[in-house]
């Protein structure tokens, strides 16, 4: 959750697909692993369709729970962005999605390298411009 000044304020984690299917298989005695696909419907008409729409559907549904207790705390609805790897599938299925940016952490770790590359030249500007006495601290003394 981002606020309104782009400040990070808390989150929430919680299993992807993968995780969910494993943790299926690995805790009961019958249930196979399988690999997650987008199911084709609500419920499924074998085993392996079922554990799929389970874990589809429960996590539409955990996030659009997450959505609304956001909401409540904020006193407004959120803008919600969907986005990561998992997130194509199920994009559609998720009407409170105002979003869909793919590779929002790729995108935003090209904005912090241009903002540090940025300074970082307007720094190295600085020091030729005005000498190494402009950068210095300000409670230290420039060294002569």
């Amino acid at each position: 959750l981002v606020d309104e000044s782009g400040v990070f304020v808390g989150g929430t984690i919680s299993p992807g697909f993968e995780m969910a299917l494993s943790v299926m298989h690995a805790h009961t005695a019958q249930l196979p692993q399988i690999g997650m696909q987008k199911p084709a419907s609500v419920y499924g008409v074998n085993t392996a369709e079922a554990m799929r729409a389970g874990v589809y559907w429960a996590a539409v549904g955990l996030l659009e729970t997450i959505c609304r207790k956001y909401a409540e705390q904020l006193g407004r609805w959120p803008h919600v962005i969907l986005t990561g790897g998992g997130a194509a599938m199920f994009k559609d299925d998720c009407e409170f999605v105002d979003s869909y940016v793919p590779d929002l952490a790729v995108r935003g770790i090209m904005i912090a390298y241009k903002k540090t590359l940025y300074e970082a030249e307007d720094i190295h500007r600085l020091a030729k411009k005005d000498g190494p006495s402009k950068l210095a601290r300000k409670d230290k003394p420039a060294k002569s």
